[in-house]
């Protein structure tokens, strides 16, 4: 029983993690699938949990609902031949696939800017992070200005991260992220999914800065993996609790929006990085 309970609480802090980037959250998921797996005890019921909580708590992530998707067809497939060998098989291929991806990805964008520059981004993305820290190894890199990332700051985890790489890195309040685009040379975002025409779904305040740099002719850039793309994105936006964007105590009737995602339109990116594949502007995914 006490591995169900530690597999348990992994499920449970997966489904309340609201700082990981989607990459980050579908291996947190597929470790905790083979985990699920290689315990045996109630595996076929804890399986089926597993792959709803990835779709109900992580929804507007393309990339854990295809996951999911990719899972529930395989047990089907394979459910009269004893499933969760194909499902570990299938989980560990997949984080190696995402691994030899980021690699790919790097290379790319090196491809585009050529030169030593000094880039802009937001929230945490696992793609950025490893793409920065491909071009800081080329002597691509100067320095990162990244936003805090309000409201669960992942922008600050995410600097964290950047100076652990090696990365110079500098925090700025999310107000504060235009202005300091007079000192950046290329905006890089991640996304959460990317449809068919190249529209993005990312984290609030990619668009804003997807704005901000077509204003002051600034190249903008997505990164991410081919799991990401979607046949469209999601049109609604997800409230979250009130007392994550402010911390007195209001009167209820005093109206709090507060959600993490949105949608960029097409138009607004100079190019978007899937794998190895540059798609610039007017050129279909």
């Amino acid at each position: 029983m006490k591995d169900n309970e530690t597999i348990e609480n992994l499920m449970n802090e997966f489904c309340h993690d609201r700082t990981s980037g989607s990459l980050n959250l579908l291996e947190k998921a597929l470790t905790i699938l083979i985990k699920i797996c290689e315990n045996g005890i109630n595996t076929d019921e804890m399986v089926r949990a597993m792959l709803s909580l990835m779709r109900k708590c992580h929804g507007d992530m393309s990339i854990i609902t295809n996951a999911a998707a990719e899972a529930e067809e395989l047990i089907r497939r394979f459910e009269d031949n004893d499933y969760p060998e194909k499902l570990i098989e299938y989980a560990k291929g997949e984080m190696e696939r995402i691994t030899k991806s980021f690699q790919a990805t790097g290379d790319a964008v090196a491809s585009i800017i050529k030169r030593e520059i000094r880039a802009g981004t937001i929230s945490r993305s696992q793609t950025v992070l490893r793409v920065l820290a491909s071009l800081h190894e080329k002597g691509l890199l100067k320095n990162v200005v990244i936003s805090e990332s309000r409201p669960m700051r992942e922008g600050v985890k995410m600097a964290l991260e950047m100076w652990e790489n090696g990365i110079s890195v500098t925090i700025v309040a999310d107000a504060a992220m235009d202005a300091m685009l007079e000192n950046v040379d290329l905006c890089i975002i991640g996304a959460d999914s990317v449809d068919e025409s190249g529209n993005v779904r990312n984290k609030i305040g990619s668009r804003s800065l997807a704005l901000s740099c077509r204003n002051r002719k600034i190249p903008f850039v997505v990164v991410c993996q081919q799991g990401k793309v979607t046949n469209s994105l999601p049109g609604s936006r997800e409230q979250h609790d009130r007392n994550e964007l402010v911390y007195e105590d209001l009167p209820e009737n005093i109206e709090v929006s507060n959600f993490y995602f949105e949608n960029v339109e097409r138009d607004l990116i100079d190019f978007i990085v899937i794998g190895d594949r540059i798609v610039g502007k007017g050129e279909t995914l």
